[in-house]
């Protein structure tokens, strides 16, 4: 508590044609068990698209006498076995990507899993959506393979990278689907798939923070009561064990650990709620774990958590906007979201900042919160009809070539507000009158407001 791939369906429908490359059979290995090492090449097991999706290239190819699938991917291109079809099950395969963007599996018809440019795990609905981002990167070095892991079970998906658990999300649709091996303008190479159908019954535990109001903030002066939903979507009932503590983010104790043991009813919610009494003004984070038959099922280690009174309401846009720009960039719930936002406009306010620059990952609601504090927003082409926002951002830095571009984009702009549009350029700068230079870009532009900042 945080980007592709195309929708996977039968071959009639998708007017999908056998593939002319000699690729080797799933073979199931045992009861519900498949592997695939393509050592054993037949013909005619895979299939894939037709038209501007279909893979430069579907081949087998040798690795020091290690047979491997390599796919040359153009658009949205995936290769898949034609007579598998799988819902609840446990997929692991080993990726390398030694070029272009994007390399990976595809389930659930269209869900997407891939190791995006720069190494970073992404999940994408079939909407083409980002789901999640991993913060950590993997397979940015190149011609390296990395062991992809995905747990589907029931609405929940896990990640997990060379062992490493880095995303759980929940809400994925439970269907029946083939799974594929996905490339997008890269070039991919697959081994040693295995798919487990027995999957643990761990995997279909889910421990969620709640909130009537998609915050965590509380007065000073009240009992901080924690709310978490336990999600069992088993067949059976599970017993869990859940504890609770608040740190400092240096790690300080703020709250002893409290652990609660559940009888987790299936097909259902739990509601689980832990009183931690009353803490301290400030910005902490809680910590819970939670396992189940001794493996652990969830475990947040950065879930905000903000004690101090909400902003009154008050607000009047000001004169001369002193702002800083807001970086949180989060993908996940809105929990998250708004408890950091609550927690940054106190802070602004307290450091006597008045406005705040929208990164792309704020919403109306965000915008509600800052302003709450009295503190404006500088927005990017949105929420240009909020009262708490005071002007629009058309291009941070622009380069001299941009100019054309931003000239469009201001008449836009200027179609649809009177709030004064601005374009941001670095402070140290701004004596650089010459051509290409801020002054000189500026005088090109006209902006009603200008703004620049610290490198």
């Amino acid at each position: 508590m945080e980007t592709t791939v195309c929708v996977v369906a039968l071959a009639v429908a998708l007017g999908l044609f056998l593939a002319s490359s000699s690729l080797a059979a799933l073979q199931e290995v045992q009861k519900g068990i498949f592997v695939e090492d393509f050592e054993d090449a037949s013909i005619g097991q895979f299939e894939t698209k037709k038209g501007a999706d279909a893979p430069e290239k579907s081949e087998i190819v040798s690795e020091e006498d290690n047979s491997v699938l390599h796919v040359k991917g153009k658009m949205h291109s995936e290769v898949w076995h034609k007579d598998s079809a799988f819902k609840d099950f446990t997929l692991e395969v080993s990726v390398k990507k030694t070029g272009g963007s994007y390399a990976g599996v595809s389930l659930r018809e269209g869900y997407r899993v891939f190791f995006q440019m720069k190494g970073f795990v992404q999940i994408i609905n079939r909407s083409s959506q980002t789901l999640f981002k991993s913060a950590k990167a993997f397979g940015a070095v190149k011609n390296e393979y990395q062991r992809l892991k995905v747990v589907c079970a029931g609405p929940i998906l896990h990640v997990y990278v060379n062992g490493e658990h880095v995303i759980k999300i929940t809400g994925i649709e439970s269907v029946e689907a083939p799974v594929a091996f996905y490339a997008h303008n890269a070039d991919a190479y697959f081994d040693d798939l295995k798919i487990d159908t027995h999957v643990d019954p761990g995997e279909y535990l889910a421990v969620e923070p709640q909130s009537p109001d998609d915050n965590l903030v509380f007065p000073p002066e009240e009992d901080v009561k924690l709310q978490f939903n336990l999600s069992n979507y088993s067949d059976s009932q599970q017993r869990v064990s859940v504890a609770v503590s608040v740190k400092t983010w240096n790690g300080e104790v703020v709250k002893e650990e409290i652990k609660r043991e559940i009888s987790a009813k299936t097909g259902g919610d739990n509601p689980v709620e832990f009183n931690v009494g009353r803490i301290p003004a400030g910005f902490h984070k809680i910590e819970l774990q939670a396992h189940c038959a001794g493996k652990e099922i969830a475990s947040y280690d950065d879930l905000p958590l903000a004690i101090q009174k909400r902003g009154s309401g008050d607000f009047k846009a000001p004169t001369i906007p002193l702002a800083l720009y807001y970086k949180y960039f989060s993908k996940k719930n809105p929990i998250y979201q708004n408890t950091y936002a609550h927690a940054a406009a106190q802070s602004m306010r307290d450091h006597h900042f008045n406005a705040v620059v929208e990164d792309p990952s704020f919403t109306r609601k965000m915008v509600d919160i800052f302003q709450s504090y009295g503190i404006a927003t500088i927005a990017r082409g949105r929420f240009l009809d909020h009262s708490g926002v005071i002007a629009t951002l058309a291009g941070d830095e622009p380069k001299p070539e941009e100019i054309d571009r931003l000239k469009k984009q201001y008449e836009g702009l200027r179609r649809t507000t009177d709030k004064p549009i601005t374009t941001c350029l670095v402070g140290d700068a701004l004596g650089l009158g010459k051509e290409g230079g801020p002054l000189w870009i500026w005088k090109q532009l006209n902006p009603e407001l200008r703004s620049f900042r610290s490198p």
